[in-house]
Formats: C-alpha cells, sequence, structure tokens
C-alpha cells in the first residue's frame, strides 16, 4: 500500500489520489468528499452502511493517508470544515464595521465552540502522562513565540508556585540557546498553533539531540513540530490563516494550560496546597 501523508488539508489529498484508489476506498473516499458535513456526525459503522463500503475500506483509507484511525479522520475534516466557515466570514467585504452587539456575540460565540471542541480532543491519558513527566523531570525549557510567548510565560508562572523549576526566555535566540545545553533527563514544553515556526522548530531539533524529552502544544492539523514531539497536546484549528489576531487558538492553549496545571496539582496535591498558601501568603499586601 502506497502511504500518502497529508500535510495541511486532508480533503484536498483524498481528492488529489480518488482516482488511484482501489474500488472499495474510491467508494467511501467518494462518499466523505460528497458528505463531508454529514459525516462527522457518524461512527464508522454508520460512514460504511450508507457509502456502500466496508469498515475494513474505512480503515485502510485512513492508513493510506497516515491518519491514525477513523476518529482523527473525523475530528480533522471537522477542523478543516470550521477553518473553512472561519476563512470566509472573516474576509466577506462587509465584515470590517459591525455593531457592537454582533462583534460582541461572534467573539463570545466563536470562544465557545473553541472550547467545546478542544474537549473533544483532550485525551486524559495523555495529560496525565506529560503532568508525571513534568513532576519528575530534571529540567524544564518551555518555548514560544508571539502570541504562543503568552501561553509559555502563564505555564512556566503556574509551575513557580507549586515549586517546579522551569524556564520561559522570551527570546527565541536564547531558547535555542538553553535547547543546546539539554540531557536525557530534561523536559521541552514546546508552544506553537502553527506548529511551523522555524525558531521553535529549530530549539526542539536541537533538544531532541540532546535526548530530552519534547512535548509539544499545537493545532491539531499535520505539522512538523507535532511530528518532531514525544508527545502532543492539541488544540482545535478554529480560526484562519488570515485572523486579525491570535484569539481562539490562544484560549484554546491557555485553557489547556490550565487544565495540564490541575493534574500536575494532583499528583502531590497536599505538597502543593502547602505552597500554594505559601506563595499566597508571602505576596499579601504586596500585589
Amino acid at each position: 500500500m502506497n502511504i500518502m501523508k497529508y500535510e495541511y488539508n486532508l480533503l484536498y489529498t483524498i481528492e488529489k489520489i480518488l482516482s488511484d484508489l482501489p474500488k472499495a476506498e474510491r467508494i467511501v473516499a467518494s462518499y466523505i468528499l460528497d458528505h463531508r458535513e454529514k459525516i462527522t456526525n457518524m461512527n464508522i459503522h454508520e460512514l460504511s452502511d450508507k457509502s456502500g463500503g466496508t469498515s475494513s475500506a474505512v480503515t485502510r483509507l485512513c492508513k493510506r493517508i497516515n491518519v491514525k484511525g477513523y476518529s482523527h479522520l473525523r475530528l480533522q475534516i471537522m477542523s478543516e470544515l470550521s477553518r473553512k466557515t472561519s476563512a470566509y466570514g472573516e474576509n466577506k467585504k462587509d465584515n470590517n464595521v459591525k455593531p457592537e452587539m454582533v462583534i460582541t456575540h461572534s467573539v463570545i460565540e466563536k470562544a465557545i465552540g473553541t472550547l467545546e471542541e478542544l474537549e473533544s480532543l483532550i485525551d486524559v491519558r495523555t495529560i496525565k502522562k506529560v503532568a508525571d513527566i513534568i513532576t519528575k523531570a530534571g529540567k524544564i525549557d518551555i518555548y514560544g513565540i508571539g502570541a504562543s510567548s503568552l501561553v509559555a510565560d502563564d505555564l512556566q508562572m503556574k509551575l513557580m508556585r507549586i515549586g517546579i523549576s522551569s524556564n520561559f526566555y522570551h527570546s527565541e535566540h536564547l531558547q535555542i540557546t538553553s535547547s543546546c545545553n539539554l540531557s536525557a533527563s530534561d523536559v521541552v514544553i514546546a508552544i506553537s498553533f502553527s506548529g511551523e515556526t522555524s525558531y521553535i522548530i529549530k530549539a526542539v531539533e536541537m533538544a531532541k539531540s540532546q535526548k530530552a524529552t519534547v512535548v509539544s502544544m499545537t493545532s491539531n492539523v499535520a505539522n512538523p513540530l507535532a511530528e518532531y514531539s514525544d508527545i502532543s497536546l492539541f488544540v482545535p484549528v478554529s480560526e484562519s490563516s488570515l485572523r486579525t489576531g491570535a484569539m481562539s487558538s490562544r484560549i484554546a492553549q491557555l485553557t489547556l494550560v490550565d487544565i495540564l496545571y490541575y493534574y500536575v496539582t494532583q499528583i502531590n496535591p497536599e505538597e502543593t496546597i502547602n505552597k500554594l498558601i505559601k506563595t499566597k501568603d508571602s505576596l499579601r499586601g504586596n500585589i
């Protein structure tokens, strides 16, 4: 079987290889392309029945395009449809000026939708694994640039409050420099919504060469950062590349940081509470 890895648009990849697919897979793929909005609510057996194909054909199609199963395929299509809708809305000619309440409702509705999609992406076992790795790490480096640096800063501050030492440098050059001095006992948490930021990729490449464990927080589409990572935590693709700013993506990343932090605090709750009380008491009256 020839494996064709999709890069950014899974639906485009399916369209591109459709004519070359074996008959059983082509039946399923054609149905997916013609009913893309509907299959996001179908399980694998429903898709098989309605397309006239088989569950094994769906599984083979997923393998052919290097998708980790039907659930991942469905989430990816859901994200692509969401991204397309966002791009249309953000680039309409009359989209620049809106009544104030329309703007307010639109932003809040988008944030709620993003968080609902984030919940569907979260794998509790992976979150727990990352939390355990953080508590056992020798050294923790956190990487992030631009809007992702705000998220990295928030994570570093939260870990500091419960006595877990970590490093976050606002300079991308210092992030790369620090990655050169890591070891196998150390952990990198790399944050990049696109997963394509060159400085982050460079720092992660260096960290991997030093045998450090790399955890990424990135969007749930194929990207270089996810490929380099030992473990990936995903946020949904819920805004277009022509966005006015990192809005929904930042909210999703900050929420994911909060969830991860909560799981870290649960590993040794009594010690965590004591440290939180200590830091709160020391800051009382000073902030």
